[in-house]
């Protein structure tokens, strides 16, 4: 198989894999089937910690970035000769978090999602303009961030015209649902006293048929 043919094949696979995850019928933690392929609906809260949104600092259960900087290319016509430069806009930063969380029901019965393979599918608005990005001073917090993602920040991205940013968040007790196979394993806690193994149900996903996070 050529290098195309494995771009095209994985493209195939994504789009796939987003139509079943929009198709499926939406079922509460109290109805889903183990074993099954489920998009389990609810409302999101917490496995651990809480989380802060990298661009915008709110509160967060989960978080999807992207960035795009405008520069300056070489433009080549249908021949492959070089016909000068234009600036457009590159797309230099794709990253979320990978902190499980529950998906939790009317009743209480909660479903852990596990987001090691996940694509997260939910609305992600332009944020250029949070207040991280109008000052001359970069936040420490957030400088920290691009440059771990190869993305070299400075002062006023936000009104320079070359930087868009665009941040999705879901915040604890917001709907949610999220589609892949639901599991039960067994946990072990400890009361202090002897280990205690609970049950727990988990959506999980694979590098090939990831956790799809979807609105509700």
């Amino acid at each position: 198989m050529g290098f195309l043919d494995a771009i095209l094949g994985a493209s195939f696979r994504k789009n796939r894999r987003l139509w079943s995850a929009r198709r499926a019928a939406r079922v509460t933690p109290e109805d889903a089937k183990v074993g099954a392929s489920v998009r389990i609906i609810g409302r999101a809260l917490p496995a651990a910690n809480l989380l802060r949104a990298p661009f915008t600092a709110s509160t967060a259960i989960l978080w999807a970035t992207r960035a795009d900087e405008r520069r300056l290319v070489d433009v080549q016509d249908m021949y492959g000769n070089e016909t000068g430069a234009e600036r457009r806009w590159m797309h230099e930063l794709d990253d979320r978090s990978r902190e499980p969380f529950f998906v939790a029901g009317e009743t209480g019965v909660r479903v852990r999602v596990e987001l090691d393979h996940a694509e997260v599918v939910v609305p992600c608005p332009d944020v250029t303009s949070a207040p991280r990005f109008q000052s001359a001073d970069v936040d420490p917090e957030l400088d920290a961030y691009l440059r771990r993602n190869g993305y070299a920040p400075n002062g006023f991205m936000g009104i320079d015209g070359d930087h868009r940013f665009f941040e999705a968040r879901v915040g604890p007790g917001d709907w949610v649902s999220a589609y892949g196979r639901l599991e039960e394993s067994a946990l072990v806690t400890s009361d202090g006293y002897r280990d205690a193994p609970a049950r727990i149900l988990r959506v999980v996903g694979t590098e090939l048929e990831p956790v799809i996070i979807l609105p509700a």
